[in-house]
């Protein structure tokens, strides 16, 4: 057995696994700086957007692991042939945390939030 073998990995763990825990309703995230806000389009440290996309907030899309754009909350789209407008079609029934609705109208007010 060589030094990175299982007789190290069990004098890590001379208790064995720990158990696993009970499911929890709260979010903790470790991280070296504390952002001036969470609101990303106001602010430019990088740990807001690191810590609120995808835990806090959800994107029109995604692009994943081989670069490819991905649906989230816009389900399909079309680009124009200039590539200057882009028609989305949105995910239905997705409401906020307060249950107010997801829809066309707060995707563009988040949507041009972002370019100001």
């Amino acid at each position: 057995m060589d030094a990175l073998g299982t007789g190290r990995f069990a004098a890590l763990l001379p208790g064995g696994l720990a158990p696993a825990k009970a499911a929890s309703d709260r979010l903790r995230i470790g991280i070296p700086l504390e952002p001036a806000s969470f609101d990303i389009t106001s602010t430019s440290a990088a740990t807001a957007s690191e810590i609120t996309y995808a835990n806090v907030f959800e994107g029109l899309t995604i692009i994943d692991g081989q670069g490819q754009i991905k649906p989230r909350l816009a389900q399909s789209w079309t680009v124009s042939q200039d590539g200057k407008q882009v028609d989305m079609v949105l995910r239905r029934q997705v409401r906020y945390h307060d249950g107010k609705p997801f829809n066309a109208a707060t995707a563009a007010f988040s949507c041009s939030a972002c370019c100001r």
